[in-house]
């Protein structure tokens, strides 16, 4: 399956469709068409199209968002159900939707951190850091800092590092032994 799509921003509306590419151990042969349900970060159904056809050459899907599909930020999926000889519900793919509101953005984030994990991960450790240094950041009365974002990227940096390591202090499964700042310094 596609891994993600995206980020858009809230109100975007793509003009050519996102393509599905299917993948995985189902014999795609069999299912000649896919429902594809779109839902919000809250599971709200914002959009579902029916009877799409499958590219056969391809093994895509392609679907077309409409417009006002992205009000919220945050991950939205889009869900396909193929249908032929039986049905089968694949996983739902990650759609991300950022708001424009002056933190970081994904691609933003990028350009500060190399090696940042997939993006709906690192979507995902933007907001938790965002969340974090709003608790304890004095309080905001116009633009975001430059400080507040180099924190906000900081904070998502020692948040994924302090999840990638395991008790032992062996960072990602190898042999390397990197001491680890413990968990309490990593939030509230």
């Amino acid at each position: 399956m596609t891994e993600s799509i995206g980020p858009f921003h809230i109100g975007d509306s793509p003009t050519t469709p996102v393509e599905l590419a299917l993948s995985g151990d189902e014999a795609f042969d069999l299912y000649t068409s896919a429902d594809v349900t779109l839902t919000n970060a809250t599971g709200t159904t914002v959009a579902s199209w029916t009877d799409l056809p499958i590219d056969e050459e391809a093994i895509t899907i392609l679907v077309s968002i409409p417009v006002g599909s992205f009000q919220t930020a945050g991950i939205y999926h889009l869900t396909p159900r193929l249908i032929g000889h039986g049905t089968v519900t694949l996983p739902g793919v990650p759609v991300i939707v950022e708001a424009n509101d002056g933190w970081h953005t994904v691609e933003s984030a990028r350009g500060e951190w190399a090696g940042a994990p997939d993006d709906a991960a690192l979507f995902t450790l933007l907001n938790i850091a965002k969340g974090q240094v709003l608790a304890y950041a004095p309080r905001l009365t116009s633009n975001v800092p430059d400080a507040y974002r180099k924190a906000q990227v900081m904070q998502a940096r020692n948040l994924y590092n302090a999840s990638s390591t395991d008790p032992n202090g062996s960072w990602n499964g190898g042999d390397m032994v990197i001491r680890t700042a413990p968990t309490r310094w990593t939030g509230p």
